[in-house]
């Protein structure tokens, strides 16, 4: 049996990751009306918009600079998070502690000797969040994300 070309594989390779990129899209949750996604609002503190958006990417780049966990991670994490909203609406509650989940996830993934020097995400909760809280959020994620 011989080995396929590199230029078979290759292309092989690019089918999947296109195939898998239809997957992997995203719509911009923000800016939907309020009929064409379910309501953002609930108990939690009211809808997730612009601000809230910008809040917690900056709250995420200042515990991975602090940290010193590589940028890339943020990136990571936010792609997750939302991904995730476009699957499923939730409350500004929920959203601190998707976004807290996200970058735990990418931490996992991207740089998983970090994980040590991350400490208790429930910590930086301030007390809001629990870790079995983040567990749970993170299997829902995996779930809603269909990995």
């Amino acid at each position: 049996m011989t080995a396929k070309p590199e230029t078979d594989m290759l292309a092989e390779c690019l089918m999947t990751m296109m195939s898998q990129e239809t997957s992997y899209s995203c719509v911009d949750y923000l800016s939907m009306t309020p009929w064409q996604s379910k309501s953002l609002r609930s108990r939690g503190g009211g809808a997730v918009d612009e601000y809230c958006r910008e809040q917690i990417c900056e709250w995420t780049y200042r515990v991975a600079d602090y940290f010193r966990i590589d940028r890339e991670v943020v990136a990571v994490s936010l792609n997750y998070l939302d991904r995730l909203l476009c699957s499923c609406s939730c409350d500004r509650s929920m959203y601190k502690l998707a976004a807290t989940t996200t970058l735990h996830m990418a931490v996992k993934v991207v740089h998983p000797q970090k994980m040590g020097e991350l400490g208790i995400l429930s910590d930086l909760s301030r007390g809001e969040f629990e870790m079995k809280d983040v567990a749970n959020m993170e299997l829902h994620i995996l779930n809603r994300l269909r990995w």
